[in-house]
């Protein structure tokens, strides 16, 4: 692989993980929304259970009105059954539902721990090159849109995006070398 190929991957890397970091906020934020509705969802199956509010119906096989309990060859009446199943389901929603919150929390956890090198790094960015990173990988704005926006020509806007990408890679280099 040629040395220019070699370094136009790289540099779509770390665009990649510019995107990603400038993108984890409304990531994260969009998770813990998720966990706020299983939450809530989590708390009326609870409720549900403790004030069992369930309503059965009589059993379409019983023959007379009468007949007050008609049990199974386990002993159980049809409403027993029929309460134990609701019950039951109940239970898996809770369970798929808790599986689901713990696997959004997971989730944060690694973005939280990919993001952790390059934002402890980024912060201390010059502030102009760090809104400019801003303005191109989180606000998706087109360098000439940079440029105009700071008041700086297009080629400079570009410059600045250059060495601070290249400074990425040295991070990401370091890291690499450290660990």
């Amino acid at each position: 692989m040629a040395k220019s190929e070699k370094e136009s991957i790289e540099f779509k890397k770390i665009e990649e993980k510019l995107y990603n970091y400038f993108g984890a906020r409304k990531k994260i934020a969009s998770l813990n929304h998720q966990i706020e509705i299983l939450d809530k969802q989590i708390k009326k199956i609870d409720e549900e259970l403790r004030n069992v509010d369930v309503s059965i119906g009589i059993e379409s096989t019983s023959l007379m009105f009468r007949e007050k309990v008609q049990t199974s060859g386990t002993g159980e009446s049809y409403q027993e059954r029929e309460l134990m199943r609701i019950t039951d389901m109940k239970l898996k929603r809770k369970k798929e539902k808790e599986i689901k919150k713990e696997q959004c929390l997971a989730l944060i956890d690694n973005i939280e721990l990919a993001n952790a090198i390059l934002d402890y790094n980024i912060q201390n960015l010059n502030n102009d090159i760090y809104k400019i990173l801003e303005y191109k990988y989180k606000e998706k704005y087109k360098e000439w849109q940079i440029a105009a926006k700071m008041n700086i020509t297009q080629g400079r806007v570009n410059q600045i995006k250059q060495q601070a990408i290249e400074e990425i890679k040295h991070w990401e280099e370091w890291n690499i070398i450290k660990n």
